[in-house]
């Protein structure tokens, strides 16, 4: 689901899940090289990728939408929330799927809570947990992470750019395409 929404965010790009963006040291290697990373455009026309967002953004900014409290400042925020049957209890599962947009969109979450109820009342409020926390610290997140020390040798102390991430976080890798913001 959340790379799902990561693509409604990105204009209908969908990119796979993947967890390496590059090794550091002696061998770089990139994602690419490690495994192909699949892009693909979602089916749907611009038109009715425009309202999906526009139904996204009314679900979290419109009068008597269920996921207000997800509301960030400095972002406009975008998702869905819901309620899931259990067929073991009585108490729904909660859901809140969303991203927020600053200057592009960069992070989307889903949030599923089971046996929690409704998802405006208790996935939300968590989401906004996280989007607050992202918003909070988004210099640090985005600063290059420094090589841990028992990952370093003597050729990388004497080499400064092996100390850190070659791409900070915010940039591109070369094969990613630009994405404008919905």
């Amino acid at each position: 689901m959340n790379a799902y929404y990561a693509a409604i965010a990105n204009n209908g790009l969908w990119i796979q899940p993947h967890l390496l963006k590059q090794t550091v040291g002696r061998g770089r290697l990139t994602r690419e090289e490690v495994q192909s990373v699949i892009k693909q455009q979602l089916p749907f026309s611009n038109e009715h990728l425009r309202v999906i967002q526009d139904g996204l953004w009314a679900v979290c900014n419109a009068p008597g939408g269920t996921a207000r409290s997800v509301q960030v400042p400095g972002a406009v925020t975008y998702g869905k929330t819901g309620s899931a049957e259990n067929s073991m209890g009585k108490t729904t599962h909660a859901w809140f799927c969303g991203y927020i947009v600053t200057d592009k969109p960069e992070i989307a979450v889903t949030v599923f809570m089971e046996n929690a109820g409704g998802g405006g009342s208790m996935a939300a409020p968590v989401a906004r947990q996280i989007f607050d926390y992202y918003m909070g610290n988004i210099e640090d997140i985005k600063r290059p992470a420094s090589l841990p020390a028992q990952f370093r040798t003597t050729e990388s102390e004497q080499d400064p750019a092996q100390t850190t991430d070659a791409v900070p976080i915010d940039e591109p890798m070369p094969e990613e395409a630009e994405i404008d913001q919905p």
